[in-house]
């Protein structure tokens, strides 16, 4: 469900647990799964929560959490306080037109990182453009960006999009694991929100579905839009899979940014091991023992 301008919260009060080390499986067993997740009520983000307070089911079936770590990150330069998010710029699906509209956007992302986060910029298709802490890097590849430099293909640029979050992805699940990433593509509806793939779809693109479901969850990545515009939101597209957020409008993106960077700076890691399974993606249901909760996590993942 998307949500539209909902202001991060400031002051936010922790720390229930110490950081868990993933488990390494034995052998025979199945990998362990770690799944991201917050919790909300009208008062905000709840961070006084328990591991028995948590109910999953992996593909209808209840599983037992093997690990539980609450994890706050603020923006520090201390170690493991930093926030990682990548913008993606979209440079084929919004007209030139909409240059100043995107960079704008950006900047505010790149604006509001405190001194602890990582923000890179890499264009749609710009194969070069690397993830980089750098910021001033990010601010001049904002600067370089054009809209519609890129001829638009409804299918085979919505293709390009899916494989840089598997790129993106891949990236975070070596370089750091136990954390929650974000991914904001800022640009069209058709390029920042694709949709659900069925396994019936021509050529390659129920795979590429499938890698990008499966990578995200594998790095923890959370998948955002920023449509600078009106929009219509589908159900099940790349945005509510990921347990990301999709945001719209013509002015004012500042609280839609601050919602990223609160989402980023508290949540839950729940490890556990999957069933078996055959099917390319699993269905994920989390549920917390308290009234007047939304739970946001992804709710599809690959093996």
């Amino acid at each position: 469900m998307a949500r539209f301008f909902i202001a991060g919260l400031a002051g936010v009060l922790l720390i229930t647990a110490a950081p868990v080390a993933k488990q390494t499986p034995a052998p025979g067993s199945h990998a362990m799964v770690e799944l991201d997740v917050s919790v909300t009520d009208k008062t905000g983000i709840l961070t006084d929560l328990r591991q028995d307070e948590f109910q999953v089911q992996d593909d209808g079936k209840k599983v037992e959490l093997k690990t539980f770590t609450s994890v706050v990150a603020r923006g520090s330069t201390a170690q493991g306080d930093g926030r990682e998010i990548v913008i993606v710029l979209d440079d084929a699906g919004v007209p030139m037109a909409g240059t100043q509209a995107m960079q704008q956007i950006a900047n505010v992302f790149v604006a509001n990182a405190r001194s602890g986060d990582t923000v890179s910029v890499v264009r749609l298709h710009k194969t070069d453009d690397e993830v980089s802490k750098d910021r001033q890097v990010a601010l001049s590849r904002i600067a370089a960006f054009q809209s519609g430099a890129i001829p638009f293909f409804e299918n085979e640029t919505t293709e390009d999009m899916l494989r840089l979050v598997v790129k993106l992805s891949n990236h975070w699940a070596e370089t750091l694991p136990h954390r929650r990433k974000a991914i904001v593509c800022i640009g069209s509806p058709a390029v920042c929100l694709p949709d659900e793939r069925e396994s019936t779809a021509p050529r390659d693109q129920y795979s590429t579905w499938v890698d990008a479901m499966s990578a995200a969850g594998r790095a923890n990545a959370v998948v955002y839009a920023a449509i600078p515009g009106r929009f219509t939101l589908g159900g099940g597209g790349l945005i509510e899979r990921t347990g990301g957020e999709a945001f719209g409008g013509t002015s004012n993106f500042v609280p839609a940014v601050e919602q990223v960077y609160g989402d980023l700076s508290q949540y839950y890691l729940l490890g556990y091991e999957p069933a078996t399974s055959k099917k390319d993606l699993r269905s994920i249901s989390v549920r917390v023992n308290r009234k007047g909760v939304t739970v946001h996590t992804r709710n599809k993942r690959g093996k």
